[in-house]
Parts: C-alpha cells; structure tokens; sequence
C-alpha cells in the first residue's frame, strides 16, 4: 500500500465491517475490503468501499442519490447493469461500459486506512475539484480534502467532485483529510486514500462535458435565483467606518454617473466579533442609513463570521444554550485569534447543528434583516483555524470541516426564509460544500493577491468552482491585498469582473473605479455599464442554471469539446453565446494576444466586426479586453432602458435561447409568476414561443451595423442596427 501521508489521529468510534448488501445492492469482496455496487437514478452507480474496520461519521450529512428500481445481473465474478459490467479482479474490479473498459481499480487495507488506486483507460486531463489549483487539468496534482484560507492567495475549497477527459464523472463523500492524487500520465492511477476505512462514491459515464457537469448539478441540490440586484455591480472596502462615508460613497457613485447596487459592510459596522448588531457610535441610526439607502436603490450587506468574543453580544445567551462546538468534556472550545478584536480575550464556534441553533443564531439575522440589512456576508467559515478539539453534536471538527459552511448558510437561510417567506436574500461567502446553492449561496475567491498573477488564477478559480457545483462566484476586483492596487491592474480586473456572475470590488484599501485615476475611470465605468447592459441575459442565464444545471462561467470545453488545451486557462464562456478572453499581463511586457475561436463566425463586443473561427493574434489596447459574441446567437440586453434582443443572424446557421424575467426580488416565480420566452434564430428568421406570463406587445431587435437584413425599417444606431417589431409568432430580419 502506498503511503500518502499521515493523518491526524482522533478518537472516535468505529465499526466492524459486518455490512452486508442491501436490496438492490451487490457485493463483491477482495481481501480485507467490501465492495458493494448500488444501481441509482439518472444512471448513476454507487460504489462503497469497507475496510475491515471503518467509520462513517458524516454519513447523516452525505450526498445521496436516489437507488433505482433495478438490481445487477450477477454471473459468477462479473455484475452487469444497464451498460455497466462489472468484472472482479484479485485486489478489485474491472468497470466497462458498452463494453468498453473505462477503468480498472486496485484497494489496500492497513490499519484502519483504505486506499484506492483506480486505472482510468487513456486518460491525461482531470477538471473540477472546487477551487484547489492554479490550472483548470488537475493531471499531476495532489489534494488533502480539507478547507483552508491562505491570505494573499485563495481559499483553497476542495468539493470531491472531477470529470476525466474520457466524460467520467466521480463524487467522493470524503472526509476531512482524504487524500487525492492524480496522475500526471496515462499509465499511473488517480489514488484516494481515507483514514476512515471507507470510500463512498458515485460513478457515471456521460454523453459529454456539458452532460456530466449538468447531471451533477441536478443531483446536488435544488439551486437557488438570487435577487436580481445582486447581478448589479458591488462596492465594498476593508473597511467603511461609519454612517456618513456610506453615505459619501453612494453620492460619489452618483456623481460619477456610475450604477451601483449594494455597498458592503466590513467589520467595523459592529463592536465585537459575534455582536450581530450595529456599532451605534459609527452607526447611529440604522434606520435612517436604511431609508437613505433604499432612497437610492442601493442594498446593504454585512460581515458575519461564525465566531464569538466571550464579551459579545450573543455569547451568554450563546452559551447558556449550549449552542456552541464542545470539546471532550462538553464544555465551549475557546481561543484567540486576530477576530478577537477591540480587546477581547478568547471565543467560540457556533454549532449549526445543534437544534437550536436554528432558532437563536437565526433570530440574530432576523433582527439584521429588520434593521435594514438586505442579504449577509459570512466570511471565515471554512472555519479558519478551528481548534481540532472542538466536537459538532458528536462530530469532530476534522470530519466536520467541510461541511460547516454549508450548515451555516442552511440554518441563516431557513430561519429568514420562515420570517421573509417571499423574499429573496443571498449569502456571499468565502468557503461552502456540495450543496451549498441550495441556500442561495455566492462565492468569492478568498483573500487574493493585488497582482497580475492573481488576476490570471480567477479565470482558473471561477472556471473550477463552476465545474463543481458553485454556479454563482466571484472575486475581490482589484485583488484584496496590499493596500495598493496598480491602476493598470485595477482596470484589467474592473474589465474581467463585468463578465463573471458576482461583481464586487474589495481590497484592504480603496477598489472604487475612481482609484484607479482618471485616464481609467471611463474605461471602468464603461465595463460597469456593460455588466448592467447584460443583466437580461445573465439573469436568464441564472434561470438555465436553476433548470438544466449550466454554470453561468464555463470552461471553454463545455460549449466546445476541442478547444486547444493552451486556451483553456486563458478564455472562457459566459454563457454559450459570450467569449471572453482577460488581459491578464501588463501592456509593459504584453503588446499582443492571442483569442481561440471556435468553429462558425464571431462579432467584436467592442465594433460588431465579423472574425471566423480560428486562432486570432489582437493588438492589446487599454480600452477594452477581447469580448466575441457567437454567430446565431440571441442575446438579451438593456437598450435604452428596454430589454432588448441581440441577434448575430447569418445564413444556415441557427442558435436558440430562452428568456427569464420576474419581478426579481420576491419567491411568487414558485407559483408561475414569471414571463418565459423561447427564441429560435434560424437564418434571418426569428420564431418565439411563450412559454410563460404576458410578455410585451413589441420587441426591440439589434444587429450588427454590418449585417445585410432582408426587411425595412432598420435605423442604424452606431454599431448596431435596431427595429422595433411586434412580438409574433415569426419573425424575418
């Protein structure tokens, strides 16, 4: 058995393998381990593992696919379902599909620890795993499955979830400190080694990349629409101090002409860590800052963390609950760390499992949401530095890790969601699991680098997180620290942060778009006005999420299967009609770029001008990034204060799309309050298909200046030429 490392030891408790196979279950044994093979819904297999001895300690809060209504066929030593077969080996099994052999996998057992060594057939290529590394192939990388924050980096968010070059898709219901290795070759295998004895996981083969990204998104969890504002531009700082800067920021956002939809609450809207209630003397009256706000379209967010001051507000009332993690005596696990701020000694973990956590932590948020607070931020919660020795209702914290995020945001969301039943909130977060876009979560990249460096890791960040379950993201514009952001660098992020779903400027010092000087702010500003022109479209896309499981960010492979691996780190898909290609370098040292189209005809964002498919070298310029849109293609965007419709129209080419709007901020789309609206561009011909609501009469229309339509009444409108027609049945350009 190959050693990967050592584990941290804990006591707990654990069992003798006498499991034996349920119905609809089969069982092979190989030596000191248990393999048992479940058929499950939507074509999965479930493949369990069982050393001699083993534990399962966070099986309650696993993910679990359905079983089928199906058994395998066994035949001696081979097992056959569907396509799958099954066939057994002397250290393990040998799995084929229509035939084919897809892998072969080889367990070890020693000491309470299992390991398995699984051959995959030609494959060189592994994606997803959450927001692990710096290259969207995992060939040749290594993960301990265990969150972790590294300031100046990332957080390191690991979701036991990958899909091989070959369409495999696997998810492992790891523990903390699992380990992953894979491969750099097609020879060697991907390893998983458990100090549990046990691995359980799922197994799929898939039609394609977009398939297996899909399918795990549908049986990951139900995935939550945010509030429409939250696909508006967002401005935070470490950190606003008071009332009257708030205010001073809404008014130069105002000045400037520049939108705006949220400002974000640092520490310093509290006394001490836990308080979960405004610091009167910074802010005096939360009411009042509320109806300023509010006055303004504006939304507030503010900063929690699961942690808290033996001096704060919550924490007698906290620890008279007994709502706080313990350790092996029952009593609350304290220490200090650097949230212990303003001069408190030591604190505390909240326990979101505890039953009555729910209630008294949630009426905390409650009362936030009162005051004016429109959605919450919850940062630290991977958790950062939690002491091994705090236990979770019995759990200890190194298997619990990974999850308590998760828990966190299920216990905020359904206490406010039982107080606001028809209101939409959304948490931004630092750390999460599988599962965690049920409790309408956004995530961040962490505490990342204000370098070019860190720049060119987002795509990779946001492109992984996408892959893995975690549709809504974003990053700290400008990088997070130090204090200074160069102009330049500013600029390149405000034009890349326009095109990911989450747009938000942080850092340890000032990220507005005035920072970056003079000559920048009109460049930001117009990448900001852009970012809104698209809400149409991104919020539609929020909606295909929700139904077929897509990203909103995609890896270039998901809407192309043979893109040049060189251009999978450095280009992406908003959307499938969306190209975008970040200028990540300095102009000092990059004067040039090179963009990979795919297949068929591309139009410039910036000038509606034609590009064939093919790999193009551009001139890089301050002004603007590389942005294509897809020929055929129907794109939804604000025009004029209307929504609008794009289209790259071109004989024999065809593209579709389907529009979605609601009010945006209430849950009555639940009961079909909702307009729906499927639009098929087939050459010059457009066809709709209300689906759902009362759509407007008429309908805006935009085409490139360039194209040469088929009708009259076209007005040419700068890059664009526009018509307004009544929306029918069909359509002709």
């Amino acid at each position: 058995m190959k050693k990967t490392g050592l584990y941290v030891i804990i006591l707990f408790t654990f069992f003798i393998s006498c499991k034996s196979a349920a119905p609809g279950t089969s069982q092979l044994n190989v030596g000191e381990v248990k393999l048992f093979f479940t058929p499950c819904e939507n074509g999965y297999l479930k493949i369990e593992a069982l050393g001699k001895k083993y534990s399962a300690p966070t099986e309650s809060l696993e993910l679990k696919i359905q079983a089928a209504d199906a058994a395998f066929t066994a035949d001696g030593n081979t097992l056959i379902w569907n396509n799958y077969k099954i066939i057994k080996t002397d250290d393990g099994y040998e799995l084929y599909y229509n035939d084919a052999l897809r892998y072969s996998s080889s367990f070890y057992y020693s000491d309470g620890e299992i390991e398995e060594e699984r051959y995959y057939a030609n494959v060189d290529a592994y994606y997803g795993m959450g927001q692990i590394h710096k290259s969207l192939n995992l060939a040749g990388k290594r993960a301990i499955i265990y969150h972790e924050p590294n300031y100046g980096d990332q957080t390191y968010l690991y979701i036991p979830f990958y899909i091989t070059k070959s369409r495999d898709s696997v998810y492992i219901n790891a523990n903390g400190y699992d380990k992953l290795k894979f491969p750099n070759n097609t020879e060697d295998p991907v390893v998983y080694t458990s100090g549990t004895g046990r691995i359980d996981s799922y197994y799929k083969v898939n039609d394609s990349f977009k398939s297996a990204v899909s399918n795990f998104y549908k049986i990951s969890g139900e995935s939550a629409m945010l509030p429409k504002w939250v696909f508006g531009f967002t401005q935070s700082k470490y950190s606003y101090k008071t009332s009257d800067e708030v205010i001073e920021l809404v008014e130069r956002f105002k000045k400037e002409d520049i939108p705006l939809n949220a400002v974000v609450l640092d520490l310093a809207w509290f006394k001490k860590m836990g308080d979960l209630d405004w610091n009167t003397e910074n802010f005096p009256d939360p009411k009042a800052l509320d109806e300023y706000l509010e006055s303004n379209n504006v939304k507030l967010i503010a900063i929690s963390e699961p942690f808290f001051a033996v001096d704060s507000l919550c924490y007698d009332e906290f620890r008279a609950a007994g709502i706080f993690a313990d350790d092996e005596k029952g009593k609350p696990v304290l220490w200090s760390d650097w949230w212990c701020v303003n001069g408190s000694k030591n604190g505390a973990i909240i326990n979101p499992l505890h039953p009555k956590a729910e209630k008294l932590l949630g009426s905390k948020y409650v009362k936030m949401a009162e005051s004016g607070i429109d959605s919450f931020w919850t940062d630290l919660g991977e958790p950062e530095k939690c002491p091994a020795a705090a236990v979770f209702s019995g759990i200890p914290e190194i298997y619990f890790h990974n999850y308590f995020n998760r828990e966190w945001s299920r216990i905020i969301m359904s206490a406010i969601q039982k107080q606001y039943p028809d209101k939409r909130f959304f948490i931004l977060s630092r750390s999460g699991y599988t599962g965690s876009k049920s409790y309408a979560v956004s995530n961040w990249s962490g505490d990342v680098p204000a370098t070019f460096d860190g720049l060119r890791q987002q795509l990779t960040e946001g492109l992984s997180s996408g892959l893995s379950g975690f549709p809504y993201w974003g990053s700290d514009v400008g990088g997070f620290t130090p204090e200074f952001s160069d102009p330049e660098l500013m600029t390149r992020w405000y034009q890349f942060g326009a095109f990911t779903p989450v747009y938000r400027a942080h850092g340890t010092a000032s990220r507005e778009p005035w920072v970056a000087g003079e000559k920048n702010l009109p460049i930001i500003k117009k990448y900001i006005k852009h970012h809104y022109e698209l809400i149409p479209y991104t919020y539609s896309l929020s909606r295909e999420m929700c139904r077929d499981g897509l990203p909103l960010m995609r890896s270039m492979f998901l809407e192309y299967e043979n893109t040049p691996a060189h251009f999978l780190d450095k280009q992406y898909f908003f959307g499938a009609n969306i190209l975008v290609s970040p200028i990540t370098s300095s102009m000092n040292f990059k004067k040039e770029t090179e963009v990979f189209l795919p297949d068929g005809g591309w139009y410039s964002w910036e000038n509606m001008k034609r590009f064939d498919g093919g790999t193009h070298t551009l001139s890089v310029k301050m002004e603007d990034i590389p942005i294509f849109i897809k020929e055929g293609s129907i794109t939804p965007l604000e025009y004029n204060g209307k929504t609008a419709l794009l289209l790259t129209p071109a004989e024999n080419v065809s593209g579709n799309f389907v529009f979605y709007d609601d009010d945006g901020i209430s849950n009555t789309y639940k009961q079909g309050k909702y307009t729906e609206i499927a639009y098929e561009l087939t050459g010059f011909t457009l066809k709709t298909s209300v689906i759902n609501g009362q759509p407007a009469n008429n309908v805006t229309l935009l085409v490139p200046a360039e194209t040469q339509v088929k009708t009259s009444g076209w007005v040419s409108d700068g890059k664009y030429k526009t018509k307004t027609v009544e929306l029918s049945d069909t359509i002709e350009l």
